[in-house]
């Protein structure tokens, strides 16, 4: 019925019980789960600026070559 599901995380209880929910339907129908979390790629909150893993590995690479 269903060969891939893909269900968005964040951490949330609602969110663990939507994986659950389907992990439990991809193994009645044969199928397999992907889980995608989506964050922004900067952030300026109360701790300062928040980059992604990405974004500092390429700004240490560049600073070492």
């Amino acid at each position: 019925m269903y060969a891939n599901i893909l269900v968005p995380i964040d951490g949330s209880p609602l969110s663990q019980r939507a994986v659950a929910a389907a992990i439990g339907l991809a193994a009645a129908c044969g199928g397999r789960v992907t889980a995608l979390h989506v964050y922004a790629k900067s952030w300026d909150g109360p701790f300062g600026t928040f980059e992604t893993s990405s974004e500092a590995l390429a700004g240490a690479l560049e600073a070492h070559a």
